[in-house]
């Protein structure tokens, strides 16, 4: 696919993967103008098939290789549960609970309240 795209596309496809920012992948990839100018640059090349399509396929290659399978999930809430289980008993007490919910043994009931497994990992990262 990258074939149809020119070495600016794929630079622009390049620099919008890593900062996100249709204004600032147009500039890094050599296109030239004001902040509007680059702005509109940025968003006709997202809306070009080729670069949305090459955009696509790189963000799920990324995903690919740094999905956490659901094992490793479940080894990691398990560790996190014995590490915690003496001196952080509520981070303990949370892992499990995403494992109960990871299995279907329970409902979670407050959906908004709920910790990501992402973010119960930095907690404990961060209560070393």
């Amino acid at each position: 696919m990258s074939a149809r795209l020119t070495q600016r596309q794929l630079l622009f496809v390049e620099h919008y993967l890593a900062s996100g920012n249709a204004t600032e992948a147009a500039k890094s990839a050599g296109y030239s103008g004001n902040r509007a100018t680059l702005g509109a640059i940025g968003g006709e090349n997202l809306k070009k098939p080729v670069v949305a399509d090459e955009i696509k396929r790189r963000q799920a290659e990324i995903r690919e290789r740094s999905a956490i399978t659901l094992e490793q999930k479940r080894l990691k809430l398990w560790e996190i549960a014995q590490r915690c289980k003496a001196d952080r008993p509520d981070l303990a007490i949370r892992a499990i609970h995403e494992l109960n919910v990871m299995d279907g043994d329970i409902a979670e009931s407050r959906p908004a309240l709920r910790e990501s497994f992402d973010g119960l990992v930095r907690m404990v990262v961060g209560a070393t």
